[in-house]
């Protein structure tokens, strides 16, 4: 009958499996199991198959295990010694993947067996679903590949099922989303905790509904449940009579069902009713301690930070979560000639070295890495002789990098990126908190918040008008954007006196000010008093009397060295609607007491080591009184 069909079969699958060296902390569940016979048989059989399923359901892993176990004579297990060796060419499949690039992993594999005809060559297009999504058209070549009798196999993994063109040339394993009792079967073989092993189905069922309930597809996945279960885990384990209470369940869910702070009251609601624990007095801690928690544990995820305009970047500093020192920021880089595989190979491979010294490495717009990255960020790590080791890929080649244990990436992307564009399986593998400056703001910045916006507003409509719109405040303030004053008041140390930190806010403001607007509260004498009777601020008389707006040349006799910190000289940007000649560095030099002056022109740069040298060579010969001009211009 069926069912014993079912156990003929479980039998035969556990026969086969068993065999495999299963790391402690992985549980051996259906999805794992299943994953494991139906690639060991269709590889061992040649026979094309591709694994589709939700992120988190054991495909890569097995994949890793098969890799790591079936050795031919130099595996641990005589029944695998007993096999032929596998070996494994990946590919990273991602949207900018081109068919010459899937081609070449087959190829590799054909060349490889030519050398080793007793090992089975295997191509892995990890992802492969993502292929879907370049424009090049990449998966056409499998149409070939899957009709035609090979010396190599291939393993597709996917999120989602391919076209059935592909599909039916190749063995289909399916692996549907898991119910609450798969879910606590699984979380059972990870924990030890005989405390937490009782609350395993409901917090796998408190998952399933905040799973089905995400108003976006697939932000939160399997991994959240996981990695929930593992911290859960982990708190009970490191103190001492640790009870499984709200307290231990908020810090879990806040770390792992990060990135969207409107819906985190629900999603604790959620955990608390359906584990019947009272939330009692519990308060949420501040997304800056669970970015510290993160980065200071080595069991954690890596982290992403959801932002605007970049701000997360640097208030990582500011907030004294990383330090320069032992932090690299890889920015993608727009220049022409950083668009090549060149580029992406030297990123790499300062990313190598920073995992062997255990360095931080942030990520800003570098989405061509990820497609590299992914066993990284994943955790795939393999250990040997007490250190750890892990997968870097590029294109057809890959290569085991050593890791250091103190190793951590943050990758820090635009919140309606990551809500509207990133794929799941990227989204997934990271541990995700939103860090804007607004929310950041303590209630001493935040009544220097208000006083700025007040003065915005009556400075670019006058008092009593309509609150200004944006087009108007850009008008007034050039570059002004929704967290500009956040970001004014965060740029100031610590805040010990309300008005006179408003009062340096509204100078620093006045700098970004256009002529046209200051022009226009001089000849409205209504919105000069207005603003002398809210702060004491004469904003036209600072504005042309006090800072210097004429020209370039007073600017810097006036301004550089004012500005200038210790020793450390002064950065400044001059922004302007004037057409900057190609003499203005020139023009400085004669003019102005600057004589050394070095002038370069953004866009005649080619790459981003073109702007390094070049700024380098200006430090490396600088003496006091050099500047160093460098000249943008946006339409370029």
């Amino acid at each position: 009958n069926a069912s014993r069909f079912s156990e003929v079969i479980d039998t035969v699958m556990r026969d086969f499996v068993e065999h495999i060296n299963i790391p402690s902390g992985i549980a051996l569940n259906e999805a794992l199991l299943e994953n494991l016979f139906m690639i060991m048989i269709s590889i061992l059989n040649k026979i094309p198959i591709f694994v589709v399923g939700k992120p988190g359901t054991s495909k890569s892993l097995a994949m890793g295990l098969i890799q790591a176990n079936m050795n031919g004579e130099a595996s641990e297990n005589a029944f695998l010694r007993s096999l032929p060796p596998v070996d494994i060419f990946s590919y990273q499949c991602s949207p900018l993947s081109t068919s010459d690039g899937i081609e070449q992993a087959f190829q590799a594999a054909a060349r490889y067996k030519i050398s080793a005809p007793d090992t089975i060559c295997v191509v892995l297009l990890d992802e492969v679903g993502l292929a879907e999504q370049s424009p090049h058209l990449p998966l056409k070549v499998l149409h070939k590949v899957l009709d035609e009798d090979h010396e190599y196999t291939l393993v597709g993994i996917s999120n989602w099922a391919l076209d059935p063109a592909k599909m039916n040339r190749a063995v289909h394993l399916y692996r549907p989303a898991p119910t609450v009792t798969d879910l606590s079967k699984t979380a059972q073989g990870m924990v030890q905790n005989a405390q937490l092993s009782g609350f395993l189905r409901k917090i796998a069922r408190a998952y399933v509904t905040v799973y089905e309930g995400q108003k976006q597809q697939d932000f939160w996945g399997l991994r959240e449940f996981y990695s929930t279960v593992r911290h859960i885990n982990r708190m009970l384990a490191e103190e001492k009579d640790a009870q499984l209470n709200a307290r231990v369940v908020m810090n879990a869910v806040q770390r792992n069902f990060g990135g969207k702070p409107k819906d985190m009251t629900q999603v604790l609601d959620v955990f608390y009713d359906t584990m019947g624990i009272s939330r009692g007095g519990a308060e949420m801690e501040d997304v800056v301690e669970l970015i510290r928690q993160n980065i200071k544990s080595k069991e954690a995820r890596h982290l992403m930070l959801l932002t605007k305009n970049n701000a997360a970047l640097s208030l990582l500093f500011d907030y004294g979560l990383r330090k320069q020192e032992n932090t690299e920021v890889i920015f993608g880089s727009d220049f022409p000639a950083d668009k090549t595989d060149l580029q992406v190979c030297l990123n790499l491979q300062n990313i190598k070295l920073c995992m062997a010294e255990g360095r931080t490495v942030v990520l800003v717009y570098c989405e061509d890495l990820y497609e590299s990255l992914y066993d990284l960020l994943n955790q795939h790590y393999t250990e040997y002789g007490g250190k750890l080791y892990v997968r870097l890929a590029f294109g057809t080649a890959s290569r085991l990098c050593e890791i250091h244990r103190n190793f951590r990436v943050i990758v820090v992307v635009e919140k309606i990126d990551a809500y509207n564009r990133l794929a799941p399986p990227l989204l997934n593998r990271f541990e995700k908190q939103v860090m804007e400056r607004s929310s950041l703001l303590t209630d001493v910045q935040k009544q220097v918040e208000r006083n700025l916006r007040q003065f915005t507003s009556i400075y670019a409509a006058g008092q009593g008008a309509k609150k200004p719109s944006m087009a108007e405040l850009r008008s007034c303030f050039t570059g002004f954007h929704n967290d500009m004053i956040s970001s004014l008041v965060q740029s100031l140390p610590e805040v010990s006196d309300i008005e006179e930190t408003t009062l340096e806010c509204i100078n620093r403001l006045l700098w970004l000010a256009t002529p046209e607007s200051a022009c226009r509260v001089m000849s409205m004498r209504a919105r000069n008093t207005a603003l002398q009777q809210l702060r004491g601020v004469d904003a036209v008389h600072t504005y042309f009397k006090k800072q210097h707006h004429s020209d370039f040349i007073t600017f810097a006799e006036n301004m550089f060295e004012p500005w200038a910190r210790d020793n450390m000289g002064v950065q400044a940007q001059v922004l302007t609607f004037a057409p900057m000649s190609l003499h203005s560095g020139e023009a400085l030099g004669q003019h102005s007491k600057w004589k050394k002056v070095t002038t370069r022109t953004l866009h005649e740069l080619s790459s981003e080591r073109d702007l390094r040298t070049a700024i380098t060579d200006f430090f490396d010969t600088c003496s006091h009184g050099s500047v160093f001009v460098l000249q943008c211009d946006p339409q370029a």
